[in-house]
């Protein structure tokens, strides 16, 4: 298990490092702005529209239009059978409330930051 978390980590920094090495040589203020304006929700600035904490709530009911109506309810019985999760399903509740999370406390919010979250959620 624990040889499986390191490889996981190392293939982890493998795919990020690059990408991110590459954004700050395009970009070198890109730290500074991705990190600590945009995704550190202690860090105060002015921004000139405010998005609240619930700004994706009706972005993901929208997404699942079709299914909105019955999300709650489905919601619901999910979690009733809960036990009954797979390790797989765990993974997609937690990959979903994460991102969606992360970035309702970020100060920068925009509908395409949570696509991940909606490729969970479908599954």
């Amino acid at each position: 298990m624990k040889r499986a978390f390191a490889c996981a980590i190392g293939l982890f920094f493998c795919i990020v490092l690059p990408w991110f090495g590459g954004a700050v040589a395009a970009s070198p203020d890109f730290p500074y702005y991705g990190i600590m304006k945009n995704g550190c929700p202690l860090y105060h600035h002015r921004i000139s529209s405010y998005s609240p904490f619930y700004y994706y709530a009706p972005i993901i009911a929208g997404t699942f239009f079709a299914w909105s109506l019955l999300l709650p309810e489905a919601i619901v019985v999910a979690w009733q059978e809960r036990k009954r999760w797979s390790r797989a399903d765990r993974l997609l509740v937690v990959w979903a409330i994460v991102v969606v999370l992360f970035f309702s406390v970020s100060q920068s919010k925009l509908p395409g930051y949570i696509l991940t979250a909606v490729v969970a959620l479908a599954f």
